[in-house]
């Protein structure tokens, strides 16, 4: 058979330079035929052949099993279930990928059926020495995949849920934190709070759970007051402590992106403003709080010093980190956790957060710890609201119906493209109504902080990265049209988006700012980064930074509805270009919840009922294994 080395030579040069390597019959005749339609990957190709290169005869069946596998966690899952009944993820979900079409669409029915016959095949006939049956034991395996009753694991992937779970068993089943406060006190205040209509019931909730459990989740869309409940529920517990306690307690904030701590320690800060002693706390990124660097598989986290950990945007945490944060807790912290369990999962692997909300609240024993808010608070977003609740509830006539209504006064604007316009005419009429909606700054600015909050009023936002109107080509042509408009003027200003942590400089993925650019292209462009002590304390704290120092970033007149997470903006334009439907109806509801005045929508409405049709489900065992251990 040939090498994948050899065979990305023939597939771009169109020469085989090694005839004498081609086999006389393919040796594996389904998968040989999956690879040539792009409908399998190499990587999942080349996984198969190194597990299996040891084996006698390498049968198709078992390859087929270690391709899905690796297909299924390259795309966030953490498990494969098979059996004759089902699978799941299926097939015709998973052998895609955001630049080719689904299975379904390329193989016809009775294709995908021999592919799926050929993995449950391949459950049966894969040697036993790779193969560790983990069923009964939560204990280290040696083999690279791991079956727990019909459920199959990549073994990182196994240690990843077996570790999460093993930390979140013992929090879950604390009878108290290690500083109890009274209840009888917080009951009441929290009774006062309801009676001057300070919090919703949803919200009380919430600050009793928050005293009396160790770990408590608050989950709930934009606007329903998950930092505000969050920050009365501190302020309740630092006012229920004795002197003594007060001063041995430890307070942290974090949050996965550095966009997301700012905004949470800012909400804290408003929230217990006033009160007597309570001490400043600084958020950090996750990678910051538990000090993982780029060699985090390496190091092992310290525990916390924190008796009180409040993450914000838990959604965006992937399992590796999630495993992280559990070790790192002290026996006795308080956890406190916020996040839209509906919002996109993690780039990465997992959706824990999400497996976390919808198991504990069906499992009477501790659906004390997640509190839903369902209400939205603020005004200017009911609108938009309304619209992400017909997302979010699959109602596909009732998101027809807002659209086609396109209200402005109720801040959605929708725009239909057709498959009849170009992509050419789409981008122009793009960039004529989106271009003047940012500041054209053509000099340093006298005041950064106004140039900063002036660039973040309105943002582009699209799922794809690739393609015409993917973030790529989008931010190249805003920034070829700022270029060309500058060439007269000394410089001009560009937003750009952090996307690589650099702890020495503070910086961190997610974060946004302004680079100066000169048109002769010298070393004099610098960046202005907002400090954190300027978001809530001093008039001049804007950083500036030698644009050659700064770790990786992108312009951002466009962000991809991945890195929007935990961001906000008075006015979204989210497009919606062909290939969006594969990311689902998450990236719908997210990219719209970005919004926090107006919302326009570009794309047609067969896209959004596509996205509507598609959910991105992440797979676990969590679940399964949750109801054995707690």
């Amino acid at each position: 058979m040939l090498g994948l080395a050899q065979r990305l030579f023939i597939e771009k040069y169109g020469k085989n330079p090694w005839p004498q390597a081609l086999p006389k019959a393919a040796t594996w005749p389904v998968l040989d035929a999956l690879l040539a339609s792009h409908c399998l990957s190499y990587v999942d190709m080349a996984l198969a052949q190194k597990i299996l290169q040891s084996t006698a005869v390498a049968d198709e069946a078992s390859a087929a099993l270690i391709c899905h596998l690796s297909l299924a966690a390259r795309q966030g899952h953490l498990c494969v279930t098979i059996s004759q009944e089902q699978m799941i993820p299926a097939p015709e979900e998973i052998w895609q990928s955001e630049e080719n079409s689904a299975l379904c669409a390329k193989a016809s029915p009775s294709a995908i059926e021999n592919l799926k016959t050929l993995i449950v095949e391949g459950t049966k006939s894969i040697d036993h020495k790779y193969v560790c049956d983990v069923t009964a034991t939560d204990e280290f395996p040696s083999l690279p995949i791991c079956k727990r009753g019909d459920s199959y694991y990549l073994q990182r992937y196994w240690l990843l849920e077996t570790a999460f779970i093993f930390h979140l068993t013992p929090l879950l089943g604390a009878s108290s934190p290690h500083i109890p406060v009274d209840m009888k006190h917080v009951e009441a205040v929290v009774d006062r709070l309801l009676a001057q209509q300070q919090l919703l019931p949803q919200q009380a909730k919430a600050v009793v759970h928050g005293c009396q459990y160790p770990f408590t989740i608050i989950t709930g869309g934009p606007g329903t007051g998950k930092t505000h409940t969050a920050g009365v529920l501190l302020r309740v517990l630092w006012e229920g402590m004795s002197q003594s306690q007060r001063e041995r307690c430890r307070f942290a904030l974090a949050a996965p992106t550095g966009k997301a701590a700012a905004h949470l320690e800012a909400s804290i800060r408003r929230a217990m403003s006033g009160v007597d002693a309570f001490p400043v706390v600084q958020a950090q990124t996750l990678h910051g709080l538990l000090g993982i660097g780029s060699k985090a598989r390496q190091r092992t986290p310290q525990v916390l010093n924190a008796d009180v950990l409040l993450v914000d945007e838990s959604s965006m945490i992937d399992a590796n980190m999630m495993g992280h944060l559990m070790a790192a807790l002290k026996p006795g912290a308080r956890l406190i956790m916020l996040g839209d369990s509906y919002q996109l999962p993690p780039v990465e692997s997992g959706s824990l957060f999400a497996d976390l909300v919808s198991h504990l609240q069906v499992n009477s024993k501790y659906s004390s710890h997640v509190t839903e808010l369902k209400i939205c608070l603020r005004a200017e977003l009911q609108g938009i609201i309304e619209l992400a609740e017909k997302v979010k509830l699959k109602d596909a006539a009732g998101v027809t119906t807002l659209l086609q209504r396109n209200a402005p006064d109720a801040g959605i604007r929708y725009v239909p493209l057709t498959s009849e316009t170009g992509p050419k005419e789409v981008q122009r009429r793009l960039m004529a109504h989106a271009y003047p909606k940012f500041p054209i700054i053509n000099a340093i600015p006298n005041d950064p902080q106004a140039a900063l909050d002036a660039f973040s009023r309105f943002r582009l936002l699209t799922p794809m990265r690739q393609g015409p109107f993917g973030v790529d080509a989008l931010n190249a042509m805003f920034f070829n049209i700022a270029a060309a408009q500058a060439a007269q003027h000394a410089c001009f200003v560009v937003p750009i988006i952090i996307t690589a942590n650099h702890h020495k400089l503070g910086l961190f993925n997610g974060e946004m700012g302004l680079l100066i650019k000169h048109p002769d292209g010298s070393q004099r462009d610098f960046a202005l980064i907002a400090t954190r002590e300027h978001r809530h304390q001093e008039k001049q704290g804007v950083r500036k930074i030698a644009a050659l120092l700064l770790p990786k970033y992108e312009y951002a007149y466009c962000i991809s509805v991945h890195k929007s997470q935990g961001s906000e903006f008075d006015h979204v334009l989210l497009m919606l270009p062909e290939g969006s439907e594969y990311f689902g109806r998450e990236a719908l509801y997210t990219g719209i919840t970005r919004a926090r005045r107006c919302l326009e929508l570009w794309c047609s409405e067969s896209m959004v009922q596509q996205m509507m049709q598609r959910q991105v489900l992440r797979h676990s065992g969590v679940g399964a294994r949750l109801l054995r251990t707690v």
